[in-house]
């Protein structure tokens, strides 16, 4: 990444151990300020960092135990994809994007996640997507709704 003396797969070992963390703050660090984070359980991208707190403080409530393993990891210039797994307990209520909440659960939740990371000069993530499956991870939450 040109300004940056930190390697893509180095800088995405970083998003993993502070998404691990559970603690925003960590993981906002490893975010530009001009920032956009695409998800398939979302309607719409997240394009600011505040909003993107909001949404990571409502993910760690549901499932505290959030956890980011990856797994084949692809390496570019200044982007990065993986397959990842995620995995967590429902602990909190969990906002689907028809409006409804569903409660907690206690129920584990594991998806199998493509992931996209794309890194500005400065080695910070400008974008990131998150392929996940939402009727999946809904099912195994015991939702019914599909």
């Amino acid at each position: 990444m040109q300004g940056s003396n930190v390697k893509p797969e180095q800088q995405v070992e970083k998003f993993r151990e502070a998404f691990n963390s559970h603690d925003p703050d960590k993981i906002l660090a490893e975010v530009d300020e001009r920032f956009r984070y695409h998800d398939n359980f979302l309607h719409d991208p997240i394009t600011d960092k505040s909003t993107y707190r909001q949404y990571l403080q409502e993910m760690l409530g549901c499932f505290p135990d959030l956890t980011l393993t990856l797994d084949k990891v692809v390496v570019g210039r200044n982007e990065v994809a993986a397959v990842a797994l995620v995995s967590g307990t429902q602990k909190g209520e969990f906002k689907v994007p028809e409006g409804k909440v569903v409660p907690p659960s206690n129920k584990p939740m594991k998806d199998v996640q493509a992931v996209y990371l794309r890194y500005g000069p400065n080695g910070k993530i400008q974008e990131m997507q998150f392929f996940q499956n939402p009727r999946g991870i809904l099912k195994q939450l015991g939702t019914g709704i599909e």
